[in-house]
């Protein structure tokens, strides 16, 4: 009995390590560091891989949300990120409770024309996430005029180099058809958008492949592998610097610890200073430097990773076992025999063809109306045989060009 073919079956390390990063910086209240765009993000990435996340942050982004409706817009427009944390926090909680939008739509209605009023379109990143956030919610004189917005500025900021805010738009673009059909151009003209040594964001290589998976889902367009390979590369890099710095913090206090158990005359004391005298070990870390690790590298690049991944199915690996890819796989991936002939020779081949035929044909039509009806035969049978050796001459010589390619790639 033949042995079955088997998969190897495993889940994306990146993504794993991304999610444990995102919850290590949760609070008691449900919020990440009191900081609405923060927190908005982050629960908004938990939902797209967990499908739940903690009843305390629906409750703190539900509340803050909330306590916003009473505060100057102008106050409000000090603050882009927090803005952008309104947007965010209103999808998350109105996907819980759809009753919630009637609550703050009017406000943010108002907080919207406020922004129109002050030129918007200047920061596409308002307009790209109001989209990819409130599309159901939002009247259609609004939505209508983001669009034009984002359509409007995406080839000038392309223009102008300014690539992160060019893929920041993407978010927006790829909510609707002629956002993708535009993303699609622009990455066929402007190649540089994705070379993986262009963006040195994370954030960008994110959004840029979401976009991308919203586009493929959408119109089954096919793009390029290297940009999950640059996701990985660029998440890689922040994943080892927090971690490096979490492992040396705690490496530090259980060190700390060890040294005040291990001096018996100390240890009472030093235990009475601790409220929880269990056995966990309690790591502290100054809020300074927390602080820090919310700035850089920025806990959202970490979130919009994990959209990414999950956008894109790239939570889960399948690979064959070994006795199955090298029986199937491995012979599929050596090198043929055959020789290519490229499609220039074999045109030019077709339209020298081609043209001996009509020319025979017109010479043949001559000589038949002429008084030597049979030189026709004769002279068709020596074009026949000039056209045969030039045809083997032809295909002798690319035929040595071509093993000649091939010895020179072994």
């Amino acid at each position: 009995m033949l042995k079955a073919q088997k998969w190897v079956h495993h889940k994306n390390y990146l993504l794993e390590d991304a999610l444990s990063l995102i919850k290590c910086f949760l609070l008691k209240d449900g919020s990440w560091n009191e900081n609405l765009y923060l927190t908005a993000i982050c629960s908004f990435a938990l939902l797209a891989s967990e499908n739940e996340i903690r009843a305390e942050s629906l409750e703190w982004l539900r509340h803050t949300l909330l306590s916003l409706k009473n505060t100057e817009i102008r106050e409000l427009l000090k603050d882009k990120s927090l803005i952008l944390g309104v947007f965010l926090g209103t999808k998350i909680i109105s996907d819980k409770d759809p009753n919630f939008s009637r609550q703050v739509m009017p406000f943010i209605n108002n907080l919207i024309k406020q922004l129109e009023d002050k030129d918007w379109n200047r920061d596409t990143d308002f307009p790209s996430i109001l989209i990819f956030s409130l599309s159901k919610f939002l009247p259609s004189s609004t939505l209508e005029n983001s669009k034009r917005f984002l359509v409007a500025n995406i080839e000038r900021l392309v223009k102008n180099g300014r690539k992160s805010s060019a893929i920041f738009s993407f978010l927006g673009l790829s909510q609707f058809d002629e956002g993708r059909i535009i993303i699609v151009d622009i990455l066929k003209r402007d190649t540089t958008l994705t070379d993986p040594n262009s963006l040195s964001d994370l954030k960008s290589n994110a959004i840029l492949l979401f976009a991308i998976a919203e586009i493929e889902a959408k119109h089954k367009y096919l793009f390029y592998n290297q940009l999950e390979e640059n996701l990985r590369r660029k998440f890689l890099e922040i994943r080892d610097s927090l971690l490096r710095f979490l492992v040396f913090q705690l490496s530090e206090a259980i060190r700390k610890e060890k040294d005040i158990l291990s001096s018996k005359e100390k240890t009472v004391d030093k235990l009475k200073e601790y409220v929880d005298t269990s056995e966990t070990v309690k790591v502290g870390i100054p809020r300074k430097l927390i602080m820090g690790l919310f700035e850089k590298p920025h806990l959202s690049d970490l979130a919009f990773s994990v959209l990414a991944i999950k956008k894109s199915l790239f939570d889960e690996f399948y690979s064959f076992d070994k006795q199955t890819f090298e029986q199937k796989c491995k012979p599929a991936l050596e090198p043929t025999n055959y020789i290519q002939v490229r499609k220039v020779h074999l045109w030019f081949f077709i339209g020298y063809v081609l043209a001996a035929v009509v020319s025979l044909s017109i010479l043949s039509y001559l000589l038949s109306n002429s008084a030597y009806p049979w030189a026709t035969p004769i002279i068709t049978v020596i074009l026949t045989i000039l056209s045969i050796g030039f045809a083997r001459k032809y295909f002798t010589q690319l035929a040595s060009e071509a093993i000649g390619e091939k010895k020179e790639e072994t």
